[in-house]
């Protein structure tokens, strides 16, 4: 367990480290990339990159069919589909990915999700630790009737 951990970070900061790299020193927003430069950064295949997009796990290219051009937001889609995909089957990927922008949506207890803009929270943290600690708090939470009776007694129960 130790040692899958441990191999679970080196490729976490790996990751986080190409990402990081390829934001702040080659990718400028105006900065694109054809689906051959694009797919050579990501280390995957056109066929792949076409499955991701059509699954919704990644935003169309801009530019149309023969001229698609890839950016920041596709190279970060594929990581997230990544860390996804160690974790999940595609379809529950799907379920977690139906929020707006770039907002991942991960199940917490029964009735709650926990939604994380990955973009803010940064490389230093992992969403699945996130999502597990939120479970323990939640766990940890004494049982409340409130929801049978929501007003106070009296003011002695409202302090």
């Amino acid at each position: 367990m130790a040692h899958a951990a441990k191999a679970f970070d080196k490729k976490f900061w790996q990751n986080a480290c190409v990402a990081i790299l390829f934001r702040h020193i080659v990718m400028s927003k105006a900065s694109r990339m054809d689906i051959h430069a694009f797919t050579a950064l990501v280390g995957e295949t056109p066929r792949q990159i076409r499955f991701l997009i059509s699954e919704g796990f990644m935003p169309p290219p801009t530019g149309g069919r023969a001229r698609a051009q890839y950016g920041i937001e596709h190279v970060e889609a594929v990581r997230r589909y990544r860390w996804l995909r160690e974790r999940f089957a595609p379809a529950q990927i799907k379920v977690m990915m139906t929020t707006v922008g770039n907002a991942l949506r991960l199940p917490v207890a029964p009735g709650i999700d926990l939604l994380l803009e990955l973009s803010l929270i940064g490389p230093g943290l992992d969403p699945a630790r996130i999502a597990e600690r939120v479970h323990e708090l939640l766990a940890d939470l004494p049982p409340s009737d409130t929801h049978d009776n929501p007003e106070p007694k009296d003011a002695a129960d409202a302090s």
